[in-house]
């Protein structure tokens, strides 16, 4: 996974533009799905918010870690808009909550004994996101603490409210939190491959004294799954514009299973096919032959 280029200022940034049907909570304004890769020496966090009715817009998004997490890369989204080259985001860590400057009231919760607070915070109007838009915050944290459930909050810009600004919402979602020897996935030594985690989603809610919307505030639901599986290459070498069958058998001890799969007219004196179906299924043989051949 390529972290996102840091971008601090500069006027003309386009922002990414989508749309997202609310799936955990109708009263949910923001949804967050949190994506993790993990390896021996180094873990991956995205979190991807997509505001979904905050006329106002995104102004703050804060993830709770241990205090002892070790921030070894990171990620800061674009402005909005910049027209007056004035808007950009930035990355703090807290170790309090944050008062709303205009009527001291709290606009991000302090964080729990024994952690701290990441906190993106957009400068400037133009820099929120509006309804209908996804930004997302990333970091690279060494493998002292993994994946766990933390809780995070976004912040709403409401200047309709003047004099309370900011509007918090709250929820869990998933980022640094298990120490070391509970982080199964983060343990090992050597060149072991990036593992990625299953995407989880969830919902920051404005009311946490509610019960229904406590319990929405704390489902991580999973993302449909991306699958990689491995399949057979096999090299054709022959004469350009010529046709080749491609054949394959189950068992070479009968003469006659040998059946179609492909016919290839190649291009280029060598080049590879690939079979569809993938290598973890029950053992093939293949052979090429002149061509074209019949395919069942």
């Amino acid at each position: 996974m390529n972290m996102p280029s840091l971008l601090l200022s500069g006027c003309g940034i386009a922002a990414t533009f989508s749309l997202l049907a609310a799936s955990n909570s109708a009263r949910a304004g923001y949804i967050v799905d949190s994506h993790v890769e993990v390896t021996s020496g180094t873990n991956y966090y995205t979190w991807t918010v997509h505001n979904q009715d905050q006329s106002w817009g995104l102004d703050g998004f804060a993830v709770e870690v241990p205090v002892e997490t070790r921030v070894l890369a990171h990620s800061v989204p674009p402005p909005y808009a910049n027209p007056d080259c004035t808007a950009h985001w930035f990355l703090a860590e807290r170790h309090e909550e944050q008062l709303d400057a205009h009527d001291g009231r709290v606009n991000v919760p302090g964080p729990r004994p024994g952690m701290k607070l990441l906190l993106w915070w957009g400068n400037e109007s133009p820099s929120v996101y509006p309804p209908g838009t996804t930004v997302s915050f990333s970091i690279a944290t060494d493998s002292s603490f993994g994946p766990g459930v933390v809780n995070a909050s976004a912040a709403t810009y409401t200047p309709q409210n003047d004099p309370h600004y900011y509007l918090p919402w709250q929820g869990r979602i998933v980022g640094p939190s298990i120490g070391v020897a509970d982080a199964s996935a983060a343990s090992g030594t050597g060149n072991e491959p990036r593992i990625s985690i299953p995407d989880l989603r969830t919902a920051l809610v404005t009311n946490l004294e509610s019960g229904a919307l406590d319990q929405a505030a704390g489902i991580l639901t999973p993302l449909p799954a991306v699958s990689i599986a491995m399949h057979a290459g096999i090299t054709v070498e022959g004469t350009v514009g010529s046709h080749y069958g491609i054949q394959y058998s189950d068992d070479l001890k009968d003469a006659t299973s040998w059946r179609g799969l492909a016919n290839v007219i190649l291009t280029a004196p060598k080049q590879v096919w690939y079979d569809p179906r993938p290598g973890s299924d029950p053992q093939r043989f293949y052979r090429i032959v002149p061509g074209p051949i019949p395919i069942p």
